[in-house]
């Protein structure tokens, strides 16, 4: 496939919408990468992590089964995160009920530091040390959702979508716990549907910085006909932008032109 021009301009696999994107990327598992066999750290960390009992690798993600599937990425120092930063995922959630999408996390040593995911009211949750925040946006269980939670001076806030949905003065004390995708690090709360990607910054984005990852998220694998425009595998079948999550509406700024195969 060849793309002739195309505007953001591409950085590697990336494109930046003009805000720092590419700023302090400290982990950004994708899982379900064309051509990948395994979930892969693109930050410069490479932690990739141990998965156990799966997940399924599928084309956008990695399916999980809600019972007894998840990837520890351990106990790093680069993720002992207290404050000023930002959590961004890409999910398609399964059903209801509590569900932990990534977290740092372990009653069982006392080390209950953050956890991102979704509870019973069906919108995203984020837990610290000093207790909780949930959106009051609810998913359409089945469908593509973009979530986001910063940190920032000492306050958390929880994005849906590119829209800021709640916030609340929160903090964190770093402990021992694993980081854990699919579960708490106690083994409890597992993620049930699909986990697409796990991004974290070590700083707190513009709100304007969240919704362009929502809008055009900039690590992308081109397939045709499906919710998220990627490069990568393609055939000469038509593909079609269409919005993450909403099933409809095109992103504003993102353009390609002169597509070949």
């Amino acid at each position: 496939m060849k793309i002739d021009s195309f505007s953001p301009p591409l950085i590697g696999a990336r494109y930046d919408q003009g805000h720092r994107l590419s700023d302090r990327i400290l982990f950004d598992m994708i899982l379900g990468a064309a051509g990948a066999m395994r979930p892969q750290d693109f930050g410069p960390n490479s932690l990739h992590g141990v998965s156990t009992n799966g997940p399924t690798m599928a084309p956008n993600g990695m399916v999980f089964n809600g019972t007894n599937q998840f990837i520890t990425i351990g106990n790093v120092p680069t993720l002992a995160l207290a404050d000023n930063f930002t959590i961004c995922v890409w999910i398609r959630p399964g059903t209801t009920g509590g569900r932990t999408i990534v977290s740092k996390w372990n009653p069982d040593i006392s080390s209950n530091e953050w956890k991102f995911g979704w509870w019973h009211t069906d919108g995203f949750r984020f837990d610290t040390t000093s207790g909780n925040i949930e959106g009051s946006r609810t998913f359409t269980y089945g469908r593509m959702y973009f979530g986001a939670v910063r940190m920032l001076g000492g306050t958390a806030a929880i994005f849906f979508n590119g829209i800021a949905d709640t916030t609340g003065v929160r903090s964190i004390t770093p402990g021992a716990a694993n980081v854990v995708i699919g579960r708490q690090d106690d083994s409890s709360f597992y993620v049930d549907g699909t986990v697409e990607r796990v991004l974290i910054y070590g700083r707190p984005l513009l709100h304007s910085e969240i919704r362009d990852l929502y809008e055009a998220p900039y690590s992308m694998f081109v397939r045709p006909n499906l919710k998220r425009f990627f490069i990568g595998a393609a055939t000469a079948a038509a593909f079609t932008w269409q919005h993450l999550g909403d099933g409809g509406a095109v992103p504003s700024r993102p353009k390609i032109e002169n597509v070949s195969f």
